[in-house]
């Protein structure tokens, strides 16, 4: 409490006595009673605005605390999602070098595909737009962690994924269509670029470079 409260609390406890003191049985009231009750009241207004003032400051001073606390357990809470998403990339980019080393033991082409696949989504996943344990999106690892000398092939990786793995960008895809009619009636014929060439195998050994390099980076940044 500081020295302007205690100075309002005797205040307020000082005026009521004054004013009783000169109501009846003291018989001062009936000598000025059209003016003993705004005069009281007037004199007490000060006090009041006072203790509202000082519960509205304090309400204010709580509210900005406790929004202090909530803003800086949120800030502490992404902090750890990206600590967590660090992490997990780590293991990612460890599964990119997996994948493409079982890819050598087989010779069958669509296991390949599957494999290469999972190397560029393995790799691909910490860079995109991952969402926080809010719900908010925008959780990524830094793109520092990519060699300058490897941007392009980092790029290359990310628009692999997004055009033409996970999802479907006709302008990749390329797709001819050749219609006609037989004995059924209309009938049509298709042919697409992308999927014969989902495994790139020029994009196998320098895909592994790049996923060791910010595999290294990601764990240096750890320590």
């Amino acid at each position: 409490m500081t020295k302007k409260d205690r100075v309002i609390v005797v205040i307020s406890i000082a005026w009521p006595l004054l004013v009783i003191f000169y109501i009846e049985p003291w018989g001062w009231s009936s000598i000025n009673s059209v003016w003993l009750y705004p005069i009281a009241g007037f004199g007490f207004l000060p006090v009041a605005l006072y203790w509202a003032y000082r519960f509205i400051k304090g309400g204010k001073k709580e509210f900005d605390a406790t929004t202090i606390k909530n803003s800086k357990i949120i800030m502490s809470k992404k902090h750890d999602d990206k600590l967590a998403l660090e992490h997990l990339s780590i293991i990612d980019m460890e599964r990119v070098m997996k994948s493409l080393d079982y890819i050598s033991e087989f010779e069958n082409q669509h296991l390949k595909a599957a494999l290469f696949r999972d190397a560029v989504i393995s790799y691909a996943k910490p860079f995109s737009s991952n969402k926080f344990s809010d719900q908010s999106k925008g959780l990524r690892i830094s793109f520092n962690h990519v060699p300058n000398e490897m941007t392009s092939l980092h790029k290359e990786i990310i628009n692999l994924r997004n055009e033409l793995i996970a999802h479907t960008d006709m302008t990749l895809q390329n797709p001819r269509i050749k219609k006609y009619e037989d004995e059924v009636g209309k009938n049509y014929s298709m042919t697409v670029a992308g999927y014969e060439t989902i495994h790139k195998e020029h994009l196998f050994g320098p895909l592994y470079k790049l996923a060791k390099a910010v595999h290294g980076s990601l764990i240096a940044a750890r320590s």
